[in-house]
């Protein structure tokens, strides 16, 4: 069998700017040579195409010099281009300015011009202070005694500015010990908020804790030390932890005070915005996820615009991650506004096909579940049906682990618009298959049970459907217990329009 051929190159052409593509061809269009106009053929070709294809690439290559190495040849241009990206974005931004002055460090130390590298070292970790980089502070130190020790031997101790050594190391020592206590600290927060995440989307049945137990341990770790008022990033750690227990007890409205708090914190603090970005997005989303929870929407218009200023970041333009997290969370809360207010017609016309089809495979997995989710409900209740099943359908044949009530919504829909079409005999043989299943591997709730049986009698018993429509409606409000809007349109749509 053969190897399927790698796209890492095509995706990497496909991610550059239009400036970062300039740049990369004037600096290898600098150097004459067989080889560059090789690389440069590749270059262009791969750049015009839709899609990766290995055949179309050979095919179009010079009859000269053919396909022949090209697994090698693609490999190289690879790294060149890395390469230049490495001088592109040399200073465009804080973390590769750190990077560039921790290999100037060991440039000069390699080369023994150790009172340069000192020099270079204090720059360095006043620029991973600045910037919040306590993660670079660790390698910093590595130098840093390595520094000490040459400057403090031999001929280089007369010379030195520091001191004394036993000063510098002791404070070096504090520095680490620093360091060290909040990257573990920090660590441990993010590993409790993944549980708090898995607790919320799996349920107990997948949590190695109760609820309670993951309260307790977050306190502790809270007020383990270092102090969080002391580092931005345990700040914000312990906002959105706190936020997200809140959010899992139900208290929506203190929940949506401190996530806006949070989102206050950020807005006061641009360096952590740059160097976090993807973050900062994240907790715009989290904030508009529990505005709709709590209620209050009058803020939601507002930030919506603001993840949609995101797309016009160079960091958001030429990196497919952010731009599909930044679509993602966008293009899923624009859904929820307009359906939140049944605004069905509008939340229809706000799905960005172009940025979706963009994105597709980038996108999060269950976000994209999200996102679909909430098309349908839109175009169930605009009456698009078919539309309706090629979407919910995507949802129900999947194999992503979701929440078993919303996957039974979605089943619930696709029933009912299987009804509407007059695909009875569908309708008879889901039943069959379902209620085979119902004690055993599937998990259906109760309403969607309800509605199944219902449309099931309606199509063996047309003559007293109407009656059936009456209990259906009375099943099925008593069935779902805290109705949100879609569950109250349902019943409407079960009163209404079933039948019609």
């Amino acid at each position: 069998m053969s190897k399927t051929p790698d796209p890492k190159l095509f995706d990497l052409i496909h991610s550059l700017t239009a400036t970062e593509k300039r740049y990369f061809k004037v600096n290898v269009g600098k150097s004459s040579g067989k080889n560059n106009h090789q690389f440069m053929e590749i270059f262009e070709i791969i750049s015009k195409m839709k899609s990766f294809d290995e055949e179309e690439l050979k095919a179009k290559l010079d009859k000269g010099s053919g396909s022949k190495h090209l697994a090698f040849r693609k490999s190289h241009l690879y790294n060149v281009i890395l390469s230049e990206l490495r001088g592109y974005h040399k200073t465009s931004s804080q973390e590769i300015e750190v990077l560039n002055l921790l290999q100037s460090v060991k440039i000069t130390f390699d080369k023994g011009l150790f009172h340069q590298s000192e020099t270079l070292i204090k720059k360095l970790k006043k620029k991973c202070v600045d910037y919040n980089f306590k993660q670079y502070i660790i390698a910093v130190g590595f130098w840093e005694k390595k520094i000490i020790n040459s400057l403090t031997s031999g001929k280089f101790k007369e010379s030195s500015n520091h001191e004394t050594e036993k000063k510098l190391i002791d404070k070096l020592v504090i520095e680490q010990k620093d360091a060290l206590g909040y990257l573990n600290k920090e660590l441990h927060l993010w590993l409790t908020r993944v549980e708090l995440l898995d607790f919320y989307r799996f349920g107990k049945n997948t949590s190695k804790h109760t609820l309670t137990e993951l309260k307790a341990k977050s306190k502790s770790i809270l007020l383990s030390k270092p102090s969080n008022d002391n580092h931005i990033e345990l700040k914000v750690q312990e906002l959105i932890i706190n936020h997200m227990i809140i959010f899992f007890e139900g208290d929506y409205n203190r929940g949506y005070k401190l996530q806006y708090q949070l989102l206050n914190l950020l807005k006061d603090n641009p360096k952590y915005i740059e160097t976090n970005l993807d973050g900062y997005i994240t907790q715009i989303n989290n904030f508009l996820t529990i505005s709709f929870n709590a209620g209050i929407i009058d803020e939601v218009p507002k930030w919506l615009e603001e993840l949609d200023a995101q797309y016009e970041k160079p960091k958001v333009k030429s990196n497919l991650y952010l731009g599909s997290r930044v679509y993602s969370f966008h293009q899923l809360n624009q859904l929820r506004y307009f359906n939140y207010q049944e605004m069905y017609p509008e939340a229809c016309a706000a799905l960005n096909t172009k940025r979706y089809s963009m994105y597709d495979k980038e996108i999060n997995p269950y976000k994209r579940f999200q996102i679909i989710y909430n098309l349908v409900i839109s175009l169930f209740f605009c009456s698009n049906y078919k539309a309706t099943l090629q979407w919910a359908n995507r949802i129900i044949n999947s194999s992503i682990k979701v929440r078993p009530k919303e996957l039974s919504l979605m089943r619930t829909i696709s029933y009912l618009v299987h009804y509407k079409l007059g695909n009875h005999s569908l309708i008879e043989s889901l039943h069959a298959s379902i209620n085979q299943k119902f004690n055993t591997d599937l998990e259906l709730n109760v309403p969607e049970k309800i509605v199944l049986d219902s449309l099931n009698k309606m199509c063996f018993n047309p003559l007293d459907v109407k009656n059936l429509k009456i209990k259906l409606h009375q099943d099925y409000d008593d069935s779902v217990q805290n109705k949100n809007t879609t569950h109250k349109n349902m019943l409407n749509f079960i009163g209404n329009s079933l039948i019609n």
